[in-house]
């Protein structure tokens, strides 16, 4: 039996939270998360990770997870390098006095195949290695 005292039992948060990208706890009827996740598609370079709280089974824990996490109560709850940034109205903040742009800069992408940088989170720059028959030969 693990001593409680000692054990770290993470929080659920962290389990959806990707500190390298964008998280965006959402709720499908809310009309503020629908521009918060405009405003942040108009940044071609940045994929979001959306979870829409209200269609997720463990949606209520989490919802309550994040109150607890943020003292924030309402949603968007908009996590960007895994720092929490409050919701549609700092993201809007955010990008009015260039802090959004400059947070995005950060984000670099890169081909899984050949390791060349990308301007957007894709899997590969359209070098895809070729193929190989059955027998391991390149065709």
């Amino acid at each position: 039996m693990t001593n409680s005292r000692y054990y770290v039992h993470p929080k659920i948060i962290d389990l959806y939270v990707n500190p390298n990208n964008i998280c965006i706890f959402s709720k499908t009827t809310c009309s503020f998360c629908e521009k918060a996740k405009k405003l942040l598609e108009s940044y071609s370079s940045v994929k979001a990770t959306i979870y829409e709280i209200d269609n997720l089974s463990e949606g209520k824990l989490l919802h309550k997870e994040l109150i607890n996490h943020t003292n924030f109560i309402t949603v968007p709850n908009i996590f960007i390098l895994g720092t929490h940034i409050g919701g549609f109205n700092e993201l809007l903040q955010l990008e009015k006095n260039g802090t959004l742009n400059d947070l995005f800069s950060k984000f670099t992408y890169r081909c899984e195949f050949c390791n060349k940088s990308l301007p957007t989170k894709e899997y590969s720059c359209g070098c895809y290695p070729r193929g190989f028959s059955d027998w391991g030969n390149r065709i």
